[in-house]
């Protein structure tokens, strides 16, 4: 909802503010600087899961925060927070380049693999859109939560990941919606 200009109001610090018309909570934090900072805290958390520190399990917690980071965004936005995440990755992850070359080669060589969680980001937001709803194909929704579900079901059965059971599913769902599973 726009707020016409006649309506808006001058804060005391100077500050033009529609919110005080509107009735909305005027917002301290932009959504999109949180999200920057959860984003680039998930490649962290990736650095943190590789040698020669045995944080192994970080792996997949990093990649759970990425895919709730990107949920509801745009493709543009996808690609901005995943490279973020990948700055988080890879400037921590290759500073022993710096050694040999200098700090400009190493930020460089950074900034051009960061592109490679970029078009990650731009991927799961695309898998996100896809129509697949009873397939569990769904790369957003709760990432911790699918994980938690998946785990407590090879748990009851021994073991076993059920994804297979998975496939087949949304095999027959495709075959039902008059869509050809394999195409040849």
């Amino acid at each position: 909802m726009r707020v016409p200009s006649s309506e808006r109001a001058l804060t005391a610090d100077g500050e033009l503010d529609a919110c005080l018309k509107s009735g909305r909570p005027k917002r301290l934090y932009g959504g999109n600087a949180l999200r920057l900072a959860l984003s680039v805290g998930a490649g962290w958390l990736l650095f943190l899961s590789f040698p020669p520190r045995t944080l192994w399990f970080l792996a997949p917690v990093a990649i759970a925060l990425l895919t709730a980071v990107l949920q509801g965004r745009s493709l543009r936005a996808g690609f901005g927070f995943g490279y973020a995440a990948g700055l988080g990755f890879f400037v921590p992850l290759l500073p022993w380049v710096g050694a040999y070359v200098g700090a400009t080669p190493w930020l460089a060589l950074a900034a051009i693999e960061a592109l490679a969680f970029g078009v990650f980001g731009v991927l799961a937001v695309a898998v996100g859109r896809a129509p697949f709803p009873r397939c569990g194909l769904r790369v957003h929704g709760s990432p911790p939560k699918h994980f938690v579900a998946e785990f407590r079901s090879a748990v009851s059965r021994g073991g076993v990941w059920p994804s297979g059971r998975r496939t087949v599913r949304c095999c027959r769902w495709l075959r039902s919606q008059g869509r050809q599973v394999f195409p040849s």
